[in-house]
């Protein structure tokens, strides 16, 4: 065990922090801050609106709440009210329960659809 950490693990660490990759740590730049994208992804949020747009082969529909447009990606995993993704159409008012995908509030990922 001794003869494998000396012939491969320690060289293999030398040759990454040479390059200057560093194994254990990241920097983050002094004046930034990761909590509001953590917030966003993790936060669920309940919208309600129309269906503007909708494309069933990319699980995807665009969605009007208030003066706010939003894609929606759905599941197979998503509960529906009433029924499955076969109800849903254009001028289908519904509410929609998901969370932020990324830093992005433009697409939302569905957990729940109510109609």
């Amino acid at each position: 065990m001794k003869y494998l950490i000396g012939k491969v693990v320690i060289p293999a660490s030398l040759v990454a922090a040479s390059l200057g990759l560093s194994l254990g740590s990241t920097t983050v730049p002094a004046g930034a801050s990761t909590a509001l994208h953590e917030t966003l992804a993790s936060s669920s949020v309940t919208l309600s609106g129309t269906i503007l747009k909708l494309d069933r082969s990319k699980y995807l529909f665009w969605f009007s709440a208030g003066d706010r447009h939003l894609r929606v990606r759905y599941y197979s995993t998503t509960s529906f009210s009433g029924g499955s993704s076969a109800m849903l159409a254009k001028g289908l008012d519904v509410s929609v329960v998901g969370t932020y995908a990324g830093a992005a509030t433009s697409l939302l990922k569905a957990a729940s659809i109510n109609t």
